[in-house]
């Protein structure tokens, strides 16, 4: 027996390693192969595999080898909860929760910070005024939900509260403000930052380089690239594309350039950013050029990518091209993609293909308000009034709130199409 003891002390190591390495490489059936094997499997190799399972979108399996557990401890329980949330599955994280005979700090802001996910934000609220024990890191995630939300005053409120504050405190408020248009204000706290001796990171870099870009502060922007240059982190994946938006932004598309050319690795990011400022100098020729060569280099484009390729054609008015890289979008699986159907709607409306702008229209299961303006407006650009009255009556149908924008683009409908009395009825009633 003890020699069987000894031997089992021997291959514990031996199989962690063996696990941790099938997992970080997504091998999830030999990992659980080899996990079968354990003679004894710790509660520490049990989480692992869990963990392991959730991050490749199985839950399922997660939750059946949960079950099996004849010991849970505090960290296996926040695993699991934690693996539900970034599953999409908040109804079993809750009942998991509540289930848990032992809570902690970090179990309360695992829930918090799935319920802000969800857009649940008055439950996140409760939750957290109902913690006894509350760490900068509970504080902290309930400061960037509500930004995350839009809910900035009370993201500005919580933060003047906070007992504590540490640099993602602060990070989380520049990058906030800057997320809800209050760049300024953004880095107004940055500087008040500085002023109290807090060391910023690059993730605050990459948020003041963002703000800085949207309020058009070059002196600033410029001061800020120097320091990240002298602290070496300025070939950063989210350092360098901020700062290839920041030069764009500013009108110095050339040194955007200079900056995407020094850059060592080139994904996805940086070169979306490099096309988005060409697209912001209206160099859409140019931005066209930079989405050909990305996908000579194989690198995939993704949401943000389409809509600022599509935004240079409709500069262009490149029906052909547009075209083209609709077809690419729906090879990816962007077609009902609400900001790439947004992109294709105003893409080929402006090109005078209302049809296709329609066709691509309907094809979006989940529309917002951006989407059912784009269509109303389009459609009244090319004297398709009565559709952009159809489209006005099927939005207030599914509930939809009009706005300045909704109206103008029916106002305009009814002037190009000849429908006074509309017309007047509508703007009787805003």
């Amino acid at each position: 027996m003890a020699h069987i003891m000894r031997y089992t002390r021997t291959i514990t190591p031996s199989y962690t390693t063996s696990l941790a390495n099938h997992l970080k490489n997504h091998r999830l059936d030999q990992a659980r192969l080899l996990f079968d094997k354990i003679p004894s499997p710790n509660i520490h190799l049990y989480t692992k595999m869990i963990a392991g399972y959730t991050r490749n979108d199985r839950l399922w399996d997660a939750l059946k080898l949960f079950d099996k557990m004849s010991v849970r401890d505090v960290v296996s329980w926040n695993s699991m909860i934690k693996g539900c949330l970034d599953c999409g599955d908040l109804g079993m994280a809750t009942r998991l929760f509540n289930e848990m005979p032992e809570k902690n700090v970090i179990s309360w802001t695992t829930m918090v910070n799935g319920y802000l996910k969800f857009g649940r934000v008055e439950v996140a609220q409760s939750l957290f005024l109902d913690m006894q024990v509350k760490d900068v890191a509970a504080w902290n995630a309930m400061v960037h939900g509500y930004f995350e939300n839009g809910r900035v005053e009370e993201g500005v409120r919580l933060f003047d509260e906070m007992p504590v504050r540490d640099v993602i405190s602060w990070t989380s408020m520049i990058g906030g403000l800057d997320l809800n248009g209050k760049s300024e204000e953004a880095l107004f706290v940055f500087k008040k930052m500085l002023s109290s001796g807090v060391e910023p990171t690059w993730s605050t870099f990459a948020c003041v380089l963002s703000a800085c870009a949207n309020a058009v502060e070059f002196n600033l922007g410029f001061q800020v690239h120097g320091h990240v240059v002298k602290l070496g982190c300025c070939f950063h994946e989210f350092i360098s594309a901020s700062l290839i938006t920041f030069y764009a932004n500013c009108m110095k598309i050339e040194d955007a350039h200079k900056i995407f050319n020094e850059t060592l690795t080139k994904n996805v990011v940086k070169w979306t950013a490099l096309l988005t400022g060409y697209v912001w100098n209206n160099k859409h020729q140019d931005a066209l050029r930079v989405f050909g060569d990305m996908t000579k280099m194989g690198v995939l484009p993704n949401q943000s990518t389409f809509s600022s390729t599509l935004n240079a054609c409709c500069g262009l008015e490149a029906l052909d091209k547009g075209k083209e890289i609709h077809t690419m979008a729906i090879r990816l699986g962007f077609e009902t993609d609400v900001f790439v159907g947004n992109s294709l709607i105003v893409m080929y409306t402006e090109c005078g293909n209302v049809n296709s702008a329609i066709a691509v229209f309907r094809n979006i299961n989940e529309k917002d308000i951006v989407l059912w303006n784009s269509i109303i407006v389009g459609s009244a650009q090319h004297g398709f009034g009565t559709w952009a009255l159809i489209f006005f009556n099927q939005m207030i149908r599914a509930g939809v709130d009009a706005d300045e924008i909704t109206f103008t683009g029916l106002l305009s409908a009814c002037s190009r199409s000849g429908m006074l009395q509309k017309g007047r009825n509508i703007k009787a009633s805003l």
